[in-house]
């Protein structure tokens, strides 16, 4: 991805954010089946964290290893999501003494 030049390009990668939150907004009011709207509304805000990284943060022209480092820093909270809601999903599962099922 090329870097947007001046005001033109900021611009345009805030008017590309304004549409992606529109998006999510126009989501909420939809009843998806299942996790569908789970899935498509973290699928938006994945893609609005990437244009935040990419330009406003400016790593498309960053050196490679803040690359590297701006990427474990994502890995890293995806590992810190996924045990926070594994932590969550599975509270029900053992039966705890003294509390109503």
């Amino acid at each position: 991805m090329t870097h947007p030049s001046g005001v033109r390009g900021f611009i345009f990668i805030y008017l590309a954010l304004l549409a992606l939150l529109a998006l999510t907004f126009g989501v909420s009011f939809f009843n998806l089946s299942g996790s569908w709207g789970l899935i498509l509304n973290l699928s938006i805000s994945f893609l609005k964290a990437i244009l935040i990284g990419l330009f406003f943060m400016h790593l498309n022209r960053s050196p490679g290893l803040t690359r590297v480092f701006a990427a474990a820093g994502f890995c890293w909270l995806a590992v810190l999501l996924s045990l926070a809601l594994t932590d969550y999903v599975s509270r029900g599962w053992i039966a705890l003494p003294g509390r109503w099922p």
